[in-house]
């Protein structure tokens, strides 16, 4: 989805943070972490570049990162 689809999925989730804090980090299929990596490499995708933008976008870039 694009971005604008994104934000409204995601502010309409209430336990979205919640999810965050505890999705099983350890036991992410090797198929998401593929598909993950594809997008951790783009500029846009890089801390330093998001913590220019957003605080919020900058937590979750570095979660997505860990």
């Amino acid at each position: 989805p694009d971005w604008d689809t994104a934000k409204k999925v995601v502010l309409a989730d209430s336990n979205f943070l919640d999810k965050l804090k505890n999705y099983d980090k350890d036991n992410i299929s090797p198929d998401v972490l593929t598909k993950v990596r594809k997008f951790l490499v783009l500029d846009n995708m890089q801390i330093e570049v998001v913590q220019k933008v957003s605080k919020a976008a900058t937590g979750l870039c570095m979660w997505c990162h860990a």
